[in-house]
């Protein structure tokens, strides 16, 4: 990884207003449970349930990628000898790092309101895996389209599986719905993928299928990112 193109990534997405807010709003909505039990002294009330770690994935990561060949600063980035798949990584990990850690601070509102900080940890793990697995996704999608468009195909594939859910619920044939529910069982890790270790804190069993799928799904992203941007041919201005 080149520490100078992970370091400029961050700065680059730190200095987009619209994403800076985007994440603020985020991070406050999941923030406000707990600001509100501190403000009316119900300490200890309970964890809420959260969802702001794939959303930060989606603000940090979108058009990673895609943008910078629309304004085409690769040109300038491949003029030294720079493997592609470094630059892939080294973006990619950076926006994953940065929407992980932002979605760690609602958590220490949670432990201010009183609640036990293992149980809080765990939560906080789970968010954040589900950024770094958001972003492992809008990586592999924003080397294939140019500019933000991998946020529609992100869009759009949610559409999809909420579809699939629909069909799986009001279909009168049982082998209508049973496809249906299958089609989304195994088409919703590759878009949103998650690792939720909460249920281990309340005594559930340890899954290794699920956290193959989530390792499998983000190195899968980020294959396609590699192959994708190694076939993207760079033309030069010359005198």
């Amino acid at each position: 990884m080149n520490r100078e193109i992970f370091l400029a990534t961050i700065e680059q997405r730190l200095r987009s207003p619209v994403r800076l807010a985007l994440a603020g709003a985020f991070v406050l909505f999941a923030a406000m449970p707990y600001v509100l039990a501190i403000l009316f002294k119900t300490a200890g009330a309970g964890l809420a349930p959260a969802s702001h770690g794939g959303l930060l994935g989606l603000v940090f990561a979108a058009g990673v990628l895609g943008q910078e060949f629309s304004s085409g600063a690769p040109q300038i980035t491949f003029t030294r000898p720079l493997p592609r798949w470094v630059w892939v990584l080294s973006r990619g990990a950076a926006v994953a790092a940065l929407a992980a850690v932002c979605s760690l601070l609602p958590f220490g509102a949670a432990l201010l309101a009183g609640n036990a900080p293992g149980e809080v940890a765990i939560a906080a793990l789970d968010q954040a895996l589900a950024a770094i697995g958001t972003s492992a996704v809008l990586v592999g999608l924003s080397s294939l389209v140019p500019g933000l468009t991998d946020l529609a195909l992100v869009a759009g594939a949610n559409i999809g599986l909420q579809i699939l859910g629909v069909v799986a619920q009001v279909a009168q044939k049982d082998t209508v719905r049973q496809g249906a529910q299958w089609l989304k069982d195994h088409a919703a890790p590759w878009f949103s993928p998650t690792l939720e270790f909460t249920a281990l804190y309340h005594g559930a069993g340890f899954s290794p299928h699920a956290v193959l799928v989530y390792a499998s799904t983000a190195l899968f992203w980020f294959v396609v990112a590699c192959a994708m941007v190694n076939r993207k041919e760079l033309s030069y201005a010359t005198d």
